[in-house]
């Protein structure tokens, strides 16, 4: 199972819904903003989210949806 954040932003609601799941394989989500984007990434270290389970985007979700 994937969970997926259109925006992910600091990636908060995703984990959130993580924890409804009893397995997530990977976290999948697109943010445009660099800076943004390089918290999301370093805000799942802490929750025990390891970097080969982020599939993650730095592109316009609107504009160009990487995850269909």
């Amino acid at each position: 199972k994937s969970v997926y954040g259109l925006t992910c932003g600091t990636r908060l609601f995703t984990l959130r819904v993580a924890k409804e799941v009893e397995r997530v394989g990977d976290y999948c989500g697109q943010e445009m903003n660099s800076t943004t984007f390089n918290l999301t990434r370093s805000n799942m270290i802490p929750h025990g989210v390891h970097y080969r389970n982020l599939v993650l985007k730095l592109e316009d979700t609107l504009e160009h949806p990487q995850f269909s």
